[in-house]
């Protein structure tokens, strides 16, 4: 089972952080970028998540959960080394 679940846990992982970069949105309808190169550090709480960061949230934990999933045993394949 670990020969499908780490590397799909993997994948499902590196996709979350991808989608992540363009998951956060502001309120002023601006991009992401230039919103936060115009309001600073100080307008942080404008700042949010939009749809797709909700859902790269979800693809990280979910990754995560398959390759720890899929470690926990591992060890008993190789002998315990």
């Amino acid at each position: 089972m670990q020969n499908w679940l780490i590397p799909l846990g993997g994948l499902l992982t590196g996709s979350g952080v991808v989608a992540l970069i363009f998951g956060f949105e502001v309120d002023t309808g601006r991009a992401f970028h230039t919103s936060f190169s115009e309001i600073g550090y100080t307008g942080i709480g404008q700042f949010g998540l939009n749809g797709l960061g909700v859902a790269a949230l979800g693809l990280i934990l979910v990754g995560l959960a398959m390759m720890i999933f899929a470690n926990r045993t591992a060890w008993t394949q190789t002998g315990g080394y």
